[in-house]
C-alpha cells in the first residue's frame, strides 16, 4: 500500500517550521489531494484508494472510519482556520496567527520519494493538486539507497523530511506499530524504529498495545486493531494513497496457481501447480 507520511517530529536538528502538529493541517492536505484521480490516471482505475493501513477486504478492517475525499474546498477551509491564509494574493499561503511559526511564513515544503516513475507520476498530480490549495510543494526525487539510508543521516529514517511517500508490505497481521511511540528512530534506540512520522498519541498507543497482547480472535485483538484503525484515520500521521496492483502471467494449461496479496512471491504455493498437457 502506497502512502505519504508526515515529518511531525523530525530530528532535532532538522530545522523548518512545525507545519505538521496540527492534525487540521493534515487533514486538509488529505482532502486536497485527488487520489481517486491519480487511481484513475497512473493505474487505469484498477486499483482503489484507502483509508486505513490494510486493505479494505481485510477481516479486521474497521467500520466507521474517518474518511477524506478530495474536496479541495473545506480542505482550503480547514487551513483559513488553523491560521494559513494568502493575504498578498499570490497563490501561496502565509502563517497569520499560528502559535509557533512566525507570521508571513509561507506554506511551503519538501515532498520526497524515490526515482520510480509510479512516485515521480503521482507526486506531480499532488503537487498540483496541493498547489491548487494554496500549497507550495517542492518535489525531490532520491535514488533508493539514499532514500532508505539508515538514520541519523537518511532523510526517510533519520527523520529529516517534511513529507515522504512510499510503499509498506500489506500483511496478515495489522502493522498498527508502524505509528507507535516505542518505534520513533532515535539515538537512543540507534534509529532502528520505524516510526520515522514522530507521531505520538498515547490513546493510539494503548489500543494497538492491547491488540498486540491479545490472543487473535480475542475481543481484545479484534476491537483494539479497530479502535487502533479509527484512530489513525482521524489523526492521519500518514495519508494512505492506494494499492498497489499485483500481475502475474502463466500458460493457459497451467493449474493451481493463485495469487495472494500477502505473499512477496507469485510463486507462494508452487508444490499446487499442475500442468493439463499429458
Amino acid at each position: 500500500w502506497e502512502h505519504v507520511d508526515f515529518g511531525i517530529n523530525p530530528a532535532p536538528d532538522y530545522d523548518r517550521p512545525d507545519f505538521f502538529e496540527d492534525v487540521r493541517v493534515r487533514q486538509a492536505i488529505a482532502m486536497c489531494l485527488d487520489r481517486q484521480g491519480a487511481v484513475d490516471t497512473i493505474l487505469h482505475g484498477r486499483s482503489v484508494t484507502i483509508d486505513s493501513y490494510i486493505p479494505p477486504t481485510h477481516p479486521l478492517y474497521a467500520e466507521g472510519l474517518t474518511t477524506w475525499s478530495h474536496d479541495p474546498e473545506a480542505g482550503v477551509a480547514l487551513l483559513e482556520e488553523v491560521g494559513w491564509v494568502d493575504a498578498d494574493g499570490d497563490g501561496v499561503r502565509e502563517a497569520s496567527d499560528i502559535e509557533g511559526i512566525a507570521n508571513g511564513t509561507q506554506l511551503e515544503f519538501t515532498w520526497h520519494t524515490t526515482t520510480t516513475p509510479l512516485q515521480e507520476q503521482y507526486a506531480q498530480i499532488f503537487q498540483q493538486n496541493l498547489a491548487d490549495c494554496g500549497i507550495k510543494v517542492n518535489l525531490e526525487h532520491l535514488p533508493t539507497a539514499d532514500y532508505y539510508a539508515d538514520g541519523p543521516n537518511g532523510p526517510l529514517f533519520g527523520r529529516r523530511f517534511d513529507m515522504a511517500s512510499f510503499a509498506w508490505f500489506t500483511d496478515v497481521l495489522p502493522p498498527c506499530y508502524l505509528y507507535m511511540q516505542a518505534e520513533i528512530p532515535t539515538d537512543e534506540n540507534d534509529w532502528t524504529g520505524v516510526n520515522h512520522t514522530g507521531f505520538e498519541l498515547a490513546s493510539y498507543d494503548e489500543q494497538c498495545s492491547r491488540a498486540l497482547a491479545a490472543l487473535p480472535g480475542s475481543e481484545d485483538y479484534v476491537e483494539g486493531h479497530k479502535e487502533s484503525q479509527r484512530i489513525f484515520a482521524e489523526q492521519l500521521p500518514a495519508i494512505p494513497l492506494f494499492l498497489h496492483t499485483k500481475l502475474a502471467a502463466i500458460r493457459t494449461d497451467v493449474e493451481g496457481f493463485i495469487t495472494d496479496s500477502t505473499e512477496s512471491s507469485d510463486l507462494w504455493n508452487i508444490e499446487a501447480f499442475n500442468t493439463t498437457v499429458p
